[in-house]
């Protein structure tokens, strides 16, 4: 019998940002008290540089997963609305606030603001193992 997909729109998570916004913040506090003001405003600019490169590279978008008894497989589903072509899904990272998926070559992190509850606790559900 065929499981229902799960359906997963994907959206960037102000988690991720905020957790790296305060590293960087920190590190330049580090380096203002150690070096001085003029090393934290280049800590500041090139760090919020990458962050805002990094934040904007972050995979966002609908995936499918369809569960199967060899291992999910993922379709991302295209601008113009058809699905694009099927990936091998595998987890290497699970716990009950954060998922790390591989889809294809791609890494996913599924953080709990960036899909909605039901759909985040639906893919935990497909990737645990109990008794392990």
């Amino acid at each position: 019998m065929l499981k229902a997909p799960i359906i997963l729109p994907i959206a960037r998570s102000r988690l991720w940002v905020g957790l790296h916004s305060t590293l960087l913040l920190g590190l330049a506090l580090m380096c203002q008290a150690i070096v001085g003001w003029l090393m934290a405003a280049a800590v500041v600019l090139v760090g919020g540089g990458c962050l805002w490169r990094s934040t904007h590279c972050l995979p966002h978008g609908t995936l499918y997963l369809l569960p199967r008894a060899q291992g999910p497989l993922g379709r991302w589903l295209l601008p113009q609305g058809e699905l694009d072509a099927s990936l091998a899904v595998s987890c290497d990272y699970l716990t009950p606030w954060l998922v790390g998926l591989k889809v294809g070559q791609q890494r996913i992190w599924l953080w709990p603001d960036s899909v909605p509850r039901e759909a985040h606790r639906a893919v935990r559900r497909l990737f645990h193992s109990p008794g392990r």
